[in-house]
């Protein structure tokens, strides 16, 4: 039986081209279902919330299925991961492999394709030895293989190797610009019509335009799909990168924070229960001849402060345990404990005075905690550095919502601000309430420390 040009039908180049064509369509219907294969795989290694499943009626048995299941996949997602990472480490010596597994299967394909012919496997060779380098040049493969094409479709009959500009096309939406995506497409689009016109693999003009398009568009849309994947999960990887950053860096500036509160909380607390025991200790000395009595009575008030001072230290530090016991976290100092502060400072023999006007209202334990400090650390400074005063003066004045604090004292400052950190430390709690602080000699002699803290809102 001969077909209209005289040739036998089983040996007429347009059957065997339609037999090719159909066969290649097979092909890339297999390789469309790898594609989408392994991007369900990358999808899959997505992190995926966890939790308590209801699994009703279900039973033993399946449930141990399901569990069997779950293992297989995480097995398999996890052979898929190390693929991945070795595909990218790679990428040279895995698209050569591929190109060459091509290859292998293009000349594979049965004689009546034509593929035996020597002018068919230089061109099929063209065709796919490019693809070696599609990832790293995307734009000059893709060139490549369409001029071979167009050269192809001038001199010779389709071949298995064309499935190489789907390949091509996919690359180029995956690895380049969109833009260059779809011109690549345009120019596909014209092979399609041009094989369409001379070729007709699909049996008529119309069909296989349908046909060859839907190739085209495939290729192109799995290709931007997985490049807007890609992209979608570079975001979050960088998002995630930029978080563990920052939460890093505010875990730095708390831990600073917290040292800096610790440090002026220490300093507060030892520098001015150890001076009030260094003034009691020189007293004690001093009278301890003379009047024995009033030196033991001196001794026991250092012992007092000694125990003060260690108490406030094991507060202070506790929140700082990391063995497990309980921590001893007393209230911090407020208001109330003001008068007491001032007490164990005229036992030292400084006549204090302590005076407020206005009437109190509510504030943040914070603020109170400053108002306290402040005082405590001004009284200490007057042990500490004042040549022989008499007396000290605290003037807490309430006019909500802000609180004035003076403390002054008759003595000479022989060394105020040669070194330490108190006047710093103050400087910086009032700061905190939205306030200055100012410290420096009197006019008619003595020192004072004056702020203006904001208490409320």
């Amino acid at each position: 039986m001969k077909c209209e040009h005289g040739d036998p039908v089983g040996r007429h180049p347009c059957n065997v081209l339609r037999i090719g064509l159909y066969e290649l369509h097979s092909v890339r219907s297999t390789l469309l279902r790898m594609i989408l294969l392994a991007a369900t795989s990358s999808f899959g290694r997505m992190p995926v919330r966890s939790g308590p499943r209801d699994n009703g009626g279900m039973s033993t048995a399946t449930v141990d299925r399901v569990t069997s299941g779950d293992r297989n996949a995480d097995s398999i997602r996890a052979s898929w991961d190390r693929l991945r990472a070795w595909d990218d480490d790679h990428r040279f010596w895995s698209d050569a492999g591929i190109a060459v597994a091509v290859l292998i299967g293009c000349i594979a394909f049965p004689h009546r394709f034509a593929v035996g012919r020597p002018e068919s496997f230089l061109f099929q060779l063209a065709l796919i030895v490019p693809l070696v380098w599609r990832r790293k040049a995307p734009s000059t493969v893709f060139a490549i293989i369409a001029s071979v094409a167009l050269v192809q479709w001038s001199v010779t009959v389709p071949l298995p190797a064309d499935a190489a500009l789907l390949v091509a096309l996919f690359t180029l939406a995956v690895h380049d610009t969109p833009r260059r995506a779809l011109i690549g497409a345009g120019v596909l689009e014209v092979g399609v019509i041009m094989a369409s016109v001379r070729w007709s693999p699909a049996g008529d003009n119309p069909k296989s335009v349908i046909f060859l398009s839907g190739l085209v568009a495939a290729a192109l849309f799995i290709g931007m799909t997985l490049r807007t994947w890609r992209a979608y999960m570079d975001s979050l990887l960088e998002r995630a990168d930029r978080l563990e950053f920052e939460r890093d860096q505010q875990a730095q500036l708390a831990a600073a924070a917290e040292r800096s509160r610790i440090a002026r909380e220490m300093h507060d607390v030892v520098a001015h229960n150890v001076s009030i025991m260094v003034t009691l200790a020189d007293g004690a000395g001093a009278v301890a001849s003379s009047n024995p009595v009033q030196a033991k009575e001196a001794m026991a008030e250092v012992s007092a402060a000694g125990r003060l001072a260690l108490t406030d230290m094991r507060h202070l530090l506790g929140v700082l345990r990391t063995d497990g016991l309980p921590a001893d976290r007393a209230p911090q100092p407020q208001l109330e404990g003001i008068p007491k502060l001032v007490d164990g400072v005229r036992c030292t023999g400084l006549d204090v005075e302590l005076s407020e006007q206005g009437s109190t209202f509510d504030m943040p334990p914070g603020v109170a905690l400053t108002i306290y400090r402040i005082i405590q650390e001004s009284l200490t400074n007057i042990l500490k550095h004042a040549d022989r005063p008499s007396t000290a003066q605290i003037v807490i004045a309430f006019a909500s919502p802000y609180v004035d604090l003076s403390i002054r004292d008759d003595g000479r400052p022989a060394k105020h601000g040669i070194d330490g950190h108190g006047i710093g430390g103050m400087r910086e709690r009032a700061a905190m309430c939205e306030g200055q602080l100012e410290a420096g000699p009197r006019p008619e002699g003595g020192w004072e420390v004056k702020t203006r803290i904001r208490a409320g809102r």
